[in-house]
């Protein structure tokens, strides 16, 4: 909640570049982001080709793979059939060398680019901003 607290604030001057994992959850994600942020949030690398040379060892059971049935967005629909078909996720991990040899197009200001490294990140800067914020309040009590 606090990432998404967080993009809230900073989307009226920023755009987002989002890269997930390529299993069904990942999807999910993908997508209600897209949804919630709309043409301020771009989807990064999420590619048929790069799903089929990161697959992992790891199977989607049929529960898993009834999960991609949410999705709807026709940017996730070639993806959405891959895994279908291959029944296999590929996570995010296996592909970061790739991405971040890639050209990134979060040079600039105002571009945001967010993985799951930057949610954690994002997280734990909030946590500590809250806690500069209630420190303030507590001073400006104290104070008075």
């Amino acid at each position: 909640l606090a990432t998404l607290a967080l993009m809230d604030l900073l989307q009226k001057n920023c755009m987002f570049y989002y890269a997930g994992d390529f299993d069904p959850e990942g999807l999910l994600i993908a997508q209600r982001l897209k949804q919630r942020y709309g043409r301020k949030l771009e989807l990064w690398n999420y590619r048929v080709d790069w799903y089929e040379e990161y697959l992992s060892e790891v199977e989607l059971n049929d529960m898993r793979i009834r999960k991609l049935e949410q999705i709807e967005m026709k940017e996730l629909e070639e993806l959405k059939k891959a895994m279908c078909r291959e029944r296999r996720a590929v996570y995010q991990e296996a592909m970061m060398e790739k991405q971040s040899n890639r050209p990134c197009p979060v040079q600039g200001k105002g571009r945001i680019y967010l993985g799951i490294w930057d949610f954690i990140f994002m997280r734990s800067w909030c946590r500590r901003q809250r806690i500069k914020d209630l420190n303030r309040h507590w001073a400006l009590r104290k104070s008075r």
